[in-house]
């Protein structure tokens, strides 16, 4: 696991901050929030947006925010981009820890649009290490790594950028 704090470049962080949370974006609700189908009853869904999935762009507006994000992150090939936006919930029970992808040698990048009191748990070894929300953090980890969502209480919304990848 690495953490990059000040990830991009100020003025480029707060403009593609500005972007994602503006009413531009076409959010689209989903029930579940993990690709294996378990609902955990402290499940409320989340919002998400797919930049790009099954080898083609989906959603092109903010490629130049991406583009910078890839060049950075020394992307060779993409699985699949979306952001990824939950509310705010006065449950903070952790939920299912899942894996996005089971590719040997893929990589999974969280990249933190907002600052709040969630964050990323990852399963390490059998050991739990949350990484809080950070805006302008990126946390990159092997797909095969099992992670979580901490919810978030104190903002209404918590963005952020998920990355799979070679």
């Amino acid at each position: 696991m690495k953490i990059i704090d000040n990830f991009l470049e100020k003025n480029d962080f707060l403009d593609f901050q500005k972007e994602i949370f503006s009413k531009q974006i076409p959010w689209y609700f989903d029930e579940k929030k993990y690709n294996d189908n378990l609902k955990n009853e402290n499940d409320e869904g989340f919002y998400s947006c797919c930049f790009y999935n099954y080898g083609a762009p989906d959603f092109k507006d903010l490629n130049n925010y991406l583009s910078k994000i890839y060049k950075k992150l020394d992307v060779k090939s993409l699985i699949q981009v979306r952001a990824n936006a939950t509310h705010k919930t006065k449950n903070t029970k952790e939920l299912n820890f899942h894996t996005d992808y089971n590719y040997e040698h893929s990589l999974t990048a969280i990249y933190y649009l907002n600052t709040n009191d969630g964050g990323t748990v990852l399963k390490i070894k059998d050991k739990q290490t949350l990484v809080n929300s950070v805006e302008n953090r990126m946390v990159i980890f092997k797909s095969t790594t099992p992670h979580s969502i901490k919810p978030h209480t104190d903002v209404n919304r918590r963005i952020v950028i998920n990355i799979n990848y070679f």
